[in-house]
C-alpha cells in the first residue's frame, strides 16, 4: 500500500483558489473544471467528479481522470471505497457531491485531505451561485493577502479578508469539530486575549453558537442590551472590548460546516 499523500502545499492552494475565482467570472462549467483539477491535486487522486444523485441513480455532471464506479444510492459523506478504490465524498449541493478516488492499493484519504475537499466544495458551490458576489469578492481579497498558503494559511487569509471587507476589529473562522456538535476557533485576527483564540462554542451559545444552531446570519448591535443571544462569553467580550458582531454560516449540502464572525469594539447602528 502506498503512503498517504502529503498535506496540500501552499502553492497548490494558491493556484486552486485563484483558478476558482477566475472561473467564477466565466461560468459554472469552468468552475467545475477548476474544482475537479484542485481536488485531484490536493488529494493526489486520479479521478474526480461532480455527481448528482437521482431516485434512479447517479448522473456524472463533470469528471476528470479515469471513471469512478458509482453505487446506485448516494454514499455517506466522508472516506469510503468505490470499486475497490479508496475514495471520498463531500456534499457540493443538496443533491450533488464532489467525489474523488485513488488507485487500487493506494492509501485511504486522511482527515486533512477531507477538510481540503470540503473547503473546495464550499468555494465551488458559492462561486457557481451568482447571488454570492460578495463571497467571491471576499476570496478575491484573500488571494492577494498571502503569496503562499497551506490549509491553515487559507483559513487565516479568510479571517484577514473578513476583517478588511467588513472593517471589523476582530475576525475569526470557526469549524465544526469531529462530533459535529461544537465549533472550535481555527483562525482569528485582531484579538487581544488567548481565550478568544481558544474559543469552543456549543450549539446555541452566544452569537456564533446561535448561527451554528439556526444556520442563518445573525447580528448583534450591542452585547449588553441584546436579548437574542446567551451571555456565556460576555466576560471574553468585555476583555476584548467588543460591543457588536456579525456571524454567518458556512453551509454546504444543507449542513453548516463552520461559522465566520466579525466583531467591532463599538456599537453598530447600521
Amino acid at each position: 500500500m502506498t503512503p498517504a499523500a502529503a498535506a496540500p502545499r501552499g502553492a497548490d492552494w494558491t493556484v486552486a483558489v485563484e483558478a476558482i475565482l477566475e472561473a467564477s467570472a466565466v461560468g459554472p462549467e469552468r468552475v467545475a473544471e477548476a474544482i475537479l483539477a484542485a481536488a485531484s491535486v490536493v488529494t493526489a487522486s486520479g479521478s474526480a467528479a461532480l455527481v448528482r444523485w437521482h431516485s434512479d441513480g447517479p448522473k456524472v455532471l463533470f469528471s476528470s481522470g479515469s471513471a469512478v464506479d458509482l453505487p446506485v444510492e448516494r454514499p455517506p459523506e466522508g472516506p469510503g471505497v468505490l470499486g475497490r478504490r479508496p475514495a471520498a465524498t463531500v456534499p457540493f449541493g443538496s443533491s450533488t457531491d464532489l467525489v474523488v478516488a485513488r488507485g487500487r492499493g493506494d492509501a485511504a484519504l486522511e482527515l486533512d485531505e477531507l477538510r481540503a475537499l470540503r473547503i473546495l466544495a464550499v468555494l465551488g458551490a458559492q462561486a457557481t451561485d451568482r447571488s454570492h458576489e460578495a463571497f467571491t469578492a471576499l476570496y478575491g481579497v484573500a488571494t492577494k493577502l498571502l503569496g503562499s498558503r497551506d490549509l491553515e494559511e487559507v483559513l487565516l487569509a479568510i479571517a484577514n479578508a473578513t476583517s478588511q471587507v467588513l472593517r471589523a476589529d476582530i475576525a475569526g473562522l470557526f469549524l465544526v469539530d469531529a462530533a459535529g456538535e461544537s465549533l472550535e476557533m481555527r483562525s482569528v485576527v485582531g484579538h487581544h486575549t488567548v481565550e478568544t483564540a481558544r474559543l469552543r462554542v456549543r450549539r446555541g451559545q452566544g452569537l456564533a453558537g446561535k448561527v451554528f444552531s439556526t444556520g442563518r446570519v445573525h447580528r448583534v448591535d450591542d452585547w449588553t442590551t441584546d436579548t437574542s443571544i446567551t451571555k456565556e462569553f460576555l466576560s471574553i467580550a468585555s476583555k476584548e472590548g467588543t460591543q457588536s458582531g456579525l456571524c454567518a454560516p458556512m453551509r454546504i449540502g444543507g449542513r453548516t460546516i463552520g461559522v465566520v464572525c466579525a466583531w467591532r469594539r463599538r456599537r453598530s447602528t447600521a
